[in-house]
């Protein structure tokens, strides 16, 4: 079959053109590999997803006990270790110095540190520079020595040259200086009596420590777990890093709310798997619950208690609920240590609501 030149040309034409749609398509990466790309697949890009900037605004705490918890005086936080050992996943705690030692109890992929007091917050940044600056945690605890104090606060001054970042740091660290001694003391106390091992005589646990802080794996953040919006920030970044969290440390915050709205929409919002737990203490009830042996304030002691968090949002059906009538359906693993497992549905209260 013979073509004229005008056929020729329109063959050349299309031939071209689908030459340059094929090669288009080159550089549009499959459906699969979209999806793939999304989660992070370097340090950076971890980094990138991990990071967030818009922070719950604090107008009133709590009424707490004391103002500031620079330190934790939870003794038997012993009592967590081989349900969290090697959790890996995300991290999610309030409070201070405890944290450290669950993180890196869990091998923790990445933390949250959340707290409401800016005290705490500043507190938790200064043990991570320390540690940073540290070879092992003999020299961490220096840093925080009373023989050290004018060297750890000029340290502090020449490393934030911010005025205004600086006065919080140095105020931070004048409020944990005492505390953060005696805690120091506290986990010699708990390594004698109860074979507790953390970062303060396990090197591997310091050196884990050092590594996330090293890749800025550990953000410490003002955050109200009631809020609306640091949790939900860290429930985006959670999807995004695609790796879920794994362990979110209470200590015994529930006490002082009732499961607000907010609260529960902040935990159903975390990039969560059947793994996930919460790990808690509960003072209120405590007494009658059991508490363990060597609590620090026999006056007010600590109930530990651990629970997944699938069960705790299939407690969420309850538009009334208290941690403190929740344990009630406990089950003790030894003195002042349970588990919760049942759901709602098996106590028989799906129907009705518990009231305050």
């Amino acid at each position: 079959m013979k073509l004229n030149n005008k056929k020729i040309l329109v063959f050349i034409f299309i031939l071209v053109l689908g030459y340059c749609k094929s090669e288009d398509l080159k550089h549009i990466p499959k459906k699969e590999t979209i999806i793939k790309d999304v989660c992070p697949r370097n340090n950076y890009e971890f980094y990138q997803n991990f990071i967030f900037y818009e922070y719950d605004v604090i107008k009133q705490k709590d009424q707490l006990r004391v103002e500031h918890y620079p330190t934790s005086n939870e003794r038997r936080i012993d009592l967590f270790y081989p349900y969290i050992k090697n959790k890996k996943g995300g991290y999610i705690g309030v409070g201070t110095d405890q944290n450290l030692t669950f993180i890196a109890w869990a091998k923790s992929d990445y933390a949250y540190l959340v707290d409401f007091d800016w005290v705490a917050v500043y507190i938790n940044r200064l043990h991570l520079l320390f540690i940073d600056k540290s070879e092992n945690f003999q020299q961490f605890r220096e840093k925080w020595s009373l023989k050290n104090k004018k060297n750890t606060i000029q340290f502090i001054k020449n490393y934030f040259k911010d005025k205004e970042e600086q006065k919080k740091f140095l105020k931070a660290y004048s409020i944990a200086l005492y505390p953060v001694q005696e805690r120091f003391r506290d986990l010699e106390y708990m390594s004698k009596h109860f074979k507790f091992s953390s970062f303060h005589n396990n090197p591997e646990d310091f050196q884990y420590l050092k590594k996330m802080i090293q890749e800025n794996k550990i953000y410490p953040i003002v955050g109200d777990i009631n809020g609306t919006i640091t949790l939900q920030n860290i429930g985006k970044a959670s999807k995004k890093l695609c790796v879920p969290i794994h362990v979110i440390y209470l200590s015994n915050a529930e006490e002082y709310y009732r499961y607000p709205e907010s609260f529960r929409k902040n935990i159903m919002s975390l990039n969560i798997d059947k793994d996930a737990i919460i790990i808690r203490t509960v003072t209120t009830g405590a007494k009658i619950f059991g508490y363990p042996e060597g609590e620090k304030y026999l006056e007010i002691p600590f109930h530990y208690n651990i629970q997944k968090v699938e069960n705790l949002i299939q407690w969420f059906q309850l538009e009334k609920l208290w941690i403190y009538h929740m344990l009630k359906y406990r089950r003790d693993i030894e003195k002042g240590f349970s588990i919760l497992e049942t759901t709602p549905l098996e106590a028989g209260l799906l129907q009705t609501s518990i009231q305050n």
